[in-house]
């Protein structure tokens, strides 16, 4: 298993002032099995947004995020948003195979 930073996304409800809902982004530690990574790709649209604003309390407007592409059962996939480089997991990934 390797652990990852995800930086996720929930909603914080209507505002009224902008005319559209707010969101709220949180981290915590996910753990995958690094044989279902299908890909990995930067997260351009994360990236976008964290250079325009603080995204996560504390967190590096020159951080790095990554977009993870996971098999899970019944032929689907689910994509998680991390922090980091796609090239920082490459060595993690490595010493798996």
């Amino acid at each position: 298993m390797i652990k990852f930073v995800e930086i996720y996304e929930s909603s914080a409800g209507y505002d009224d002032d902008i005319g559209k809902c707010k969101t709220n982004f949180s981290l915590r530690e996910l753990y995958l099995n690094p044989s279902y990574i299908i890909s990995m790709k930067r997260d351009t649209r994360l990236q976008a947004k964290s250079k325009s604003g603080e995204v996560v309390n504390g967190l590096d407007k020159n951080a790095s995020f990554s977009e993870l592409t996971v098999a899970v059962p019944g032929h689907n996939s689910k994509t998680f948003s991390v922090i980091g480089h796609p090239d920082s997991f490459l060595s993690k990934l490595g010493k798996f195979k």
